[in-house]
């Protein structure tokens, strides 16, 4: 009786799940001499991990074309291939997994006497409200080849507009959860995504290069509605990255020995070895609701790839170099300095 984890209790477990995803869709494409392309699309999903009144939702799009190579104007100008392109459309996110929406029970195993017993208590909260996470988007972009296609690549310049986006938001521990999936507020990103190939030799030794170029910048439009900017317990501030790191700012180092000799270190109870944090609002205090901020974002500010692939005679060699840069300082989570 002094060691019962000596004892054996028989388990039962289960993996039956019930899961649906429905999707319907009606295109519509048209072309002109192959110069002019208009394509039209009306999708209507269904998915049964969201609430009761909410699992349906609606995505149309719209995207036109005009390969301007194909003009007689431009049929002077050699051998090149040129195409503009612009676009418009909804789509949907379901990425929160089965049963999200809903409340779940698990199972706590105890002894009492002689005899075992089985507990049930509210594992996760749920969420009837939840529905699909819908995003707005443009699309300008460019198609180009020169000299019989040895050169090609695309440009394409983009905005959306994200709405009801779905994230896990963290609770305070004496709500008795953790986090919950809902939908907050809105997002919008806007970037360049730039690639262009090159054949650089076309004999019996090949040689091609490709390199890929793109930039984003994303921030909150909204959060929930209620005239609130901000949520700091999850670093959400609206005109933000949602990636944003929320922290005391730091001032370099820790304070010494030597400091609290010379009496320099300003904050009452503070001692040698702690952090330097900055006092932003100038109380000589250190407070987390008055003294932090944005220090840095997690996502990069652009990024780049160069690949250069060799052949010859049936041999071949890759070599790709990948580069992610910015964050400001900072990049997931860590101070680059």
């Amino acid at each position: 009786y002094n060691n019962m984890g000596l004892a054996t209790i028989a388990r039962v477990a289960s993996t039956a799940w019930d899961e649906s995803s429905i999707g319907l869709m009606a295109r519509l494409n048209y072309s002109f001499n192959s110069r002019y392309i208009l394509t039209g699309t009306f999708r209507r999903d269904g998915y049964s991990g969201f609430g009761a009144n909410n699992k349906w939702a609606n995505f149309p799009s719209l995207s036109a074309a005009w390969v301007f190579s194909e003009e007689s104007l431009f049929s002077g100008a050699g051998n090149y291939y040129g195409k503009l392109r612009l676009s418009y459309g909804k789509n949907g996110n379901q990425g929160i997994g089965r049963y999200s929406s809903l409340s779940r029970m698990a199972t706590r195993y105890y002894v009492y006497g002689e005899s075992p017993a089985v507990g049930l208590y509210p594992s996760t909260l749920g969420n009837s409200a939840l529905s699909w996470e819908t995003t707005e988007s443009f699309n300008l972009g460019l198609d180009y080849g020169f000299l019989n296609n040895r050169i090609t690549g695309t440009l394409d310049l983009y905005s959306s507009k994200t709405r009801d986006v779905l994230v896990q938001r963290q609770l305070p521990r004496a709500a008795g959860y953790t986090s919950v999936w809902a939908n907050i507020g809105g997002i919008a990103n806007k970037g360049v995504d730039f690639m262009i190939n090159s054949k650089n030799l076309t004999g019996e030794l090949k040689w091609e290069t490709a390199f890929v170029f793109s930039l984003n910048r994303s921030k909150i439009t909204k959060l929930y509605g209620n005239g609130n900017d901000a949520d700091p317990g999850n670093g959400w501030f609206v005109g933000e990255p949602i990636s944003s790191l929320y922290d005391y700012k730091m001032s370099g180092g820790v304070w010494t020995e030597q400091e609290l000799f010379n009496k320099q270190i300003p904050y009452a109870g503070w001692y040698p070895g702690q952090f330097r944090y900055e006092d932003l609002n100038g109380d000589n205090q250190i407070t987390p609701d008055k003294d932090r901020t944005v220090v840095g974002y997690r996502e990069p500010n652009y990024r780049f790839a160069i690949t250069n692939t060799l052949s010859y005679r049936g041999f071949s060699l890759s070599v790709m170099f990948n580069s992610i840069q910015g964050g400001n300082g900072y990049f997931l989570g860590e101070n680059a300095e």
